[in-house]
C-alpha cells in the first residue's frame, strides 16, 4: 500500500503573497501494513527569496488488515475544535462500533488525565467481528483537565487499530 501527495494539491503554492515559478512535486510514502487511522503529514515550501509556507494535513488511511473503529455518537457531543467539553463530575459515553473480518481479539479503553492512567476496560478473547463500544463503563471524571480516552482495537491475526478522544473537564 502507498500514499501519494502533490503539493501543489495540498494549495499551500496559491497563496498570493508568494511570488516565482509553480513547483509540482508528488512524494510516495510506503505504508506498512500494520499502520491505519488518521495520521499528521506537515509540508513546508521554501522559495529562493526565504518565503516559507507550511500547512498541515490529516491523512485517514483505511488498511483492510487492521480492525474498523467507527464513533458514531459521544455525549456530550464533540465541539467544533475535536473536543469533548464537560463538567467536573461528568461521564463520557462514547458510542459505535470494533469490526474486524478476521475477528476480534481484545478491545481496550483507557483514559488518562494528562499522562496518567485514571481508568482502563479490557475485553479479552473475544470470538466475534464486531463490538459495541457503549459496552463500555466510563468513570466520572473528578478533576479539571485534560483527558485523553483511547480505544484500541486488536484482531485474532495481531492487527491494531487505536483512536482517540480529547476530553476537556471544566
Amino acid at each position: 500500500m502507498f500514499l501519494m501527495i502533490t503539493i501543489k494539491e495540498l494549495g499551500i503554492l496559491s497563496r498570493s503573497q508568494y511570488q516565482g515559478t509553480e513547483f509540482l512535486k508528488t512524494f510516495q510514502f510506503d505504508i506498512p501494513s500494520d499502520v491505519s487511522g488518521g495520521w499528521n503529514l506537515e509540508v513546508s515550501v521554501l522559495d529562493e527569496a526565504g518565503n516559507l509556507a507550511t500547512i498541515e494535513e490529516t491523512v485517514h488511511i483505511i488498511n483492510t488488515f487492521n480492525p474498523s473503529v467507527s464513533i458514531s455518537a459521544t455525549n456530550p457531543t464533540v465541539s467544533d475544535e475535536g473536543i469533548i467539553h464537560c463538567a467536573l463530575d461528568s461521564i463520557v459515553s462514547i458510542e459505535g462500533i470494533a469490526l474486524d473480518a478476521d475477528t476480534l481479539e481484545n478491545i481496550t479503553a483507557v483514559m488518562y488525565r494528562g499522562s496518567t492512567q485514571v481508568w482502563l476496560e479490557e475485553h479479552m478473547d473475544l470470538t466475534e467481528v464486531f463490538f459495541d463500544l457503549s459496552s463500555f463503563t466510563e468513570p466520572a471524571l473528578t478533576e479539571v483537565g485534560t483527558y485523553y480516552y483511547d480505544i484500541e482495537a486488536t484482531d485474532k491475526l495481531g492487527f491494531t487499530t487505536k483512536v482517540r478522544a480529547t476530553i476537556h473537564v471544566d
